[in-house]
């Protein structure tokens, strides 16, 4: 009897047999048996539940780490697009800034050169016209020195020498 209640497995029931244990026995036996596997098969199909859901698990999780390490590329292509970008952008306003800067610089140059030019050229005018200005009056009155002395020559007669020519020029 303590065979059928600790066991129940067919080695067992074998051996009950054979000490010619009634029916009732053995049929007790086989249900015990029965469910046993029926047991086994509950925890059998639960583990296997348990091993699907922990599965389904691991799939979602690697899923889910796949679906993050694309967004995070995405994310890093984007900004480094947009990074590329902005300096392909700043690197444009710099050189055309410096390029503003050197006409702006070139054209100051010009103007400063223009107006000198015309400042030097204004004082040459201005010197050529301060000459011409002396030598018409060194000539008016070279002339009027002249003219006095040939009419006084005329008018008193005298004769004026070379060498007094010259100082009395200076002194009208």
């Amino acid at each position: 009897m303590e065979a059928i209640s600790t066991s129940g497995t067919c080695k067992n029931i074998t051996l009950l047999i054979k000490d010619k244990i009634p029916p009732t026995v053995i049929k007790n036996s086989f249900m015990v048996y029965i469910l046993a596997l029926e047991k086994v098969t509950k925890l059998v199909v639960a583990v296997a539940a348990a091993a699907a859901a922990a599965v389904v698990v691991v799939v979602l999780v690697v899923v889910l780490v796949v679906v993050v390490v694309v967004v995070v590329v995405v994310v890093v292509v984007v900004v480094v697009v947009v990074e590329v970008v902005v300096a392909i952008v700043v690197v444009v306003v710099v050189v055309l800034a410096l390029v503003l800067t050197i006409i702006v610089v070139v054209l100051v140059v010009v103007v400063v050169v223009v107006i000198v030019v015309v400042v030097v050229a204004a004082a040459v005018v201005a010197v050529a016209v301060v000459v011409l200005v002396v030598v018409v009056v060194v000539v008016v009155v070279v002339v009027k020195v002249a003219v006095v002395v040939i009419v006084m020559m005329f008018i008193v007669d005298i004769d004026i020498d070379v060498d007094l020519f010259v100082p009395v020029a200076f002194l009208y």
